[in-house]
Order: C-alpha cells, then sequence, then structure tokens
C-alpha cells in the first residue's frame, strides 16, 4: 500500500489479532497522516463507506488492511473501525 493513506494501512494492519475494534479521533488520523484529512471526511458520512468499488484511497487502506468502518461522529470528530469478517 503507497500513497497518503499508506500509514492508516500500516496502523491498522500492526494491531494485534485480539483487538476487534479501534476508535480514533480526526485529529489522531492528521497526525498519523501527517496532514489534515480532508474536509469531505469530516462533512459526509459517504467519504467513510466501505466500498472498495468506488476506489477510494481511503477505503482501500482500511479494507486492504482487514478492517471495516463500522460508526462515524462527524460532530464529535471521531471513528470506530472493527475487524472485517
Amino acid at each position: 500500500m503507497t500513497g497518503k493513506y499508506a500509514p492508516l494501512y500500516d496502523w491498522l494492519k500492526g494491531r494485534g489479532q485480539a483487538v476487534e475494534m479501534i476508535a480514533l479521533a480526526f485529529d489522531e488520523l492528521d497526525r498519523m497522516l501527517g496532514g489534515a484529512l480532508p474536509r469531505s471526511a469530516r462533512m459526509r458520512r459517504q467519504w467513510w463507506a466501505n466500498s472498495a468499488s468506488h476506489r477510494s484511497p481511503q477505503a482501500a487502506a482500511w479494507l486492504q488492511a482487514g478492517w471495516r468502518v463500522a460508526r462515524v461522529e462527524r460532530e464529535g470528530g471521531w471513528v470506530r473501525f472493527e475487524r472485517a469478517a
């Protein structure tokens, strides 16, 4: 995995198998990625879709790492990932 979301892929891939759920603040993601999430991540639920079909690089990062977005709280500024079945 290369590109802007490679650090997220690496971080999720590195979580132990016993970890089933992870919640991250948008600020934590900003630091992990070395820059701010796009405005659309904070404004639109669709940005967090678990769909590889629309070829979003962010979804590819978490899906290829074996995770999926379970919940997004845009107002609260966090996202919860769960292991993909």
